[in-house]
């Protein structure tokens, strides 16, 4: 599990169900009480904000910021997700430059990406990147 991903994913669903914001602070609260020992500087920062959007209008975010940090989690996460080779994984199959197709579930992508790893966009299993170089960089 990718902590980043996941709160990430859980912040962005929340704000898609227009969850208020004392809902968000304690569910941040939450996060912090649980993973404080997996949670680097940056993630607490970002908690802290969170946690502090009830205290004053000085500490209020947009939905729009919030929003911005729910995909940069999630970006973030996903990048260091697919940074990591678990050694399970199978290798994609390439079609064509840049285009692949997942041996699991046979479904077709564009992929424009340096990392060793890749998602496949249908069934979500990470796959070796058959292009990947590790002199690429």
């Amino acid at each position: 599990m990718n902590i980043k991903l996941e709160i990430g994913k859980e912040l962005k669903g929340m704000l898609d169900a227009n969850l208020d914001i004392n809902k968000i602070a304690r569910w941040a609260d939450n996060i912090y009480a649980n993973y404080c020992r997996e949670i680097n500087d940056h993630l607490d920062d970002i908690l802290f904000s969170l946690s502090a959007l009830t205290l004053g209008e000085e500490f209020v975010l947009t939905k729009e910021k919030l929003y911005q940090i729910a995909l940069d989690l999630i970006s973030e996460g996903e990048e260091e997700d697919l940074s990591l080779d678990d050694g399970s994984s199978q290798k994609a199959i390439v079609i064509e430059k840049d285009w692949f197709m997942c041996p699991l579930c046979q479904e077709v992508w564009n992929v424009n990406n340096l990392h060793k790893m890749i998602r496949c966009p249908k069934c979500n299993n990470k796959l070796y990147n058959p292009l990947f170089s590790s002199e690429k960089k």
